[in-house]
């Protein structure tokens, strides 16, 4: 049975819950990147190893309190490509149109 990757929308309870918490860190990481200003003094290799490591704590701790076999490993796959696939949708692939629109295809002029 195929499977179909989706993200995992909440309630708005559930994100209401977190979403200071959320907020607050994004804001911690940036400025820890970037300062007060954001644009050109962006360091995206401090930005990436935060987001790095924010990633990874999060689902070391679902590892541990899921367990860690076999069946939780291909959960915490199935949550990285939940994010990639979410991350694509909305990103990257308008991203991708509006060039390909301005630039035309490969093989056309």
């Amino acid at each position: 049975m195929p499977t179909r990757r989706m993200m995992p929308y909440l309630p708005r309870k559930m994100k209401e819950k977190v979403w200071k918490e959320v907020e607050d860190l994004e804001v911690r990481i940036l400025q820890e990147c970037c300062g007060d200003a954001l644009g050109p003094s962006l360091d995206q290799k401090a930005l990436a190893k935060y987001m790095t490591f924010v990633f990874f704590r999060l689902l070391k701790t679902f590892y541990a309190v899921q367990g860690q076999g076999w069946y939780e490993t291909g959960d915490v796959d199935k949550i990285l490509d939940s994010v990639k696939d979410e991350f694509h949708r909305r990103f990257i692939h308008p991203y991708e149109q509006a060039k390909l629109e301005k630039n035309k295809d490969v093989d056309q002029l």
